[in-house]
């Protein structure tokens, strides 16, 4: 008996589950959301037999920090001057200088201790959402393999 392949569509439901379950309740929990951009660009995908979670590369500072030294671009900055503040125009982008400008010579909050944004994915509870989800998955298909080979050997 083969082992079924769990296919791709199943893969990226259980993915999903896990975006919309584990990891924007602990973004939000976090105080991280201005835009909704972030949790807008999450996307579940299966990449050979994995499943796989893209989203925004800037993901990296939310869970790293930033160490003083180097200037973000301000334009990145725009969006969650905008959303966080409440400003727009020239003097968003006076804002958004000094917040750059700021975290060049200090580095944001959450460096150097970064934060457990990520460390969701490897919670016990989000474990078992994935291994229970998949088990679902292969309980139904052996389920079909065996009510198969009975009707082939009784027919």
């Amino acid at each position: 008996m083969d082992v079924p392949k769990v296919p791709d569509e199943e893969i990226i439901r259980v993915m999903q589950g896990v975006i919309d379950l584990f990891l924007i309740p602990k973004f939000v929990s976090l105080g991280m959301r201005a835009t909704g951009d972030w949790i807008n660009a999450l996307e579940p995908r299966a990449e050979n037999g994995n499943g796989v979670i893209y989203g925004f590369d800037y993901t990296y500072w939310l869970v790293n920090g930033r160490k003083p030294g180097k200037m973000p671009p301000v334009s990145a900055l725009l969006p969650w001057v905008n959303a966080k503040l409440g400003i727009s125009g020239k003097e968003a982008l006076r804002v958004a200088f000094a917040v750059a400008t700021k975290i060049k010579n200090e580095g944001t909050s959450y460096f150097p201790e970064g934060t457990d944004l990520l460390e969701v994915l490897n919670s016990p509870e989000c474990v078992d959402y994935v291994t229970s989800q998949l088990g679902n998955f292969y309980r139904f298909e052996i389920n079909k393999i065996l009510i198969k080979q009975l009707h082939d050997n009784f027919s």
